[in-house]
């Protein structure tokens, strides 16, 4: 990892931070992502709209269920069908 950070430095003049490494990541867009942090193995959550406070109640729910099934490697879809059908 420091040779990486250092040859961007060195090769780019870009700065570059570490802050944590993911082992399992999912981007859906610029800031919008969820990880798995390989250090506590707890989910990250940046600007996904399962997060956001303006949503139906249902929703909130149905997302943390979404995180905990990608993070246990279970297929989300089946959850998701499952709330779904519920309304």
């Amino acid at each position: 990892m420091r040779q990486f950070i250092d040859s961007c430095q060195k090769e780019l003049c870009v700065e570059v931070e570490h802050q944590r490494i993911f082992k399992k990541f999912m981007n859906i867009k610029k800031k919008h992502y969820l990880g798995i942090d390989s250090a506590t193995g707890q989910p990250i959550v940046k600007g996904m709209e399962g997060k956001k406070s303006d949503r139906p109640h249902w929703v909130t729910p149905v997302f943390e269920q979404f995180v905990q099934d990608f993070k246990d490697g279970r297929d989300p879809t089946i959850n998701i069908n499952r709330a779904i059908g519920d309304l």
